[in-house]
């Protein structure tokens, strides 16, 4: 009788079907676990006499707790399709460089004013882009659904327009070499994370290309 080879097929089947649950799941806590430490760093970093940056530490912990809530709707469940690891390598430093940038001393006390205006406009508009992302949303390049709602309507990447915003106001106040280099890097790691996102979505929404026709990269009627 062959019953015991069978046996081992189903049990290798199971074993690798249980490997992957525990890969998805380990991403989900990895991810959920960063954007709890960012809350927690912001909660311990707040400045309560400074009314601008009260208010900007709110908006950043509300935009924070908004991406963890859509982790937890979403689950560990997979993409149609996720970037390779190049890609994801760029999106993971790209959503980063910003943090070495916000530390650096500022140059500039009446720039840093329009740093802050930029930052709480890039926030408002990352919430608003996330809010109708939902579980689309992702660090990575990943292809889940088109969305046709909210800035998306206009636009197909407000998020990293968001991020340019906050950037180019971080830049302003810090100016310096090292400022300079950091927002270089992460201007280039935007660029090529809309890039990779263009091609797989194209490849794999087959609406996308439709809807790449009716919008605009960043900025409607110029860019």
């Amino acid at each position: 009788m062959k019953a015991p080879v069978y046996g081992q097929l189903y049990t290798g089947a199971q074993l690798s079907a249980s490997n992957t649950m525990v890969s998805r799941w380990a991403r989900l806590v990895l991810a959920v676990s960063y954007f709890v430490a960012l809350i927690a760093w912001e909660v311990w970093d707040f400045y309560w006499s400074d009314p601008a940056a009260l208010v900007l530490s709110l908006l950043t912990m509300a935009y924070l707790a908004l991406i963890v809530s859509v982790y937890l709707r979403r689950g560990p469940d997979e993409p149609l399709h996720r970037a390779d690891w190049v890609a994801q390598i760029v999106a993971v430093l790209g959503a980063n460089l910003l943090i070495p940038l916000a530390l650096l001393p500022s140059q500039s006390t009446g720039l840093e004013t329009s740093a802050v205006v930029l930052s709480i406009v890039g926030l408002a508009v990352s919430f608003w882009a996330i809010w109708h992302l939902g579980p689309a949303f992702s660090i990575v390049p990943e292809a889940r659904r088109t969305i046709q709602t909210g800035p998306y309507r206009w636009v197909r990447h407000p998020l990293y327009l968001a991020g340019l915003l906050i950037g180019m106001g971080l830049l302003a106040a810090r100016f310096s070499p090292a400022a300079l280099g950091l927002f270089l890097g992460f201007a280039c790691c935007q660029a090529l994370r809309m890039a990779y996102e263009e091609d797989m979505l194209l490849d794999r929404l087959p609406e996308y290309r439709d809807y790449q026709r009716r919008t605009w990269v960043l900025l409607p009627h110029i860019f």
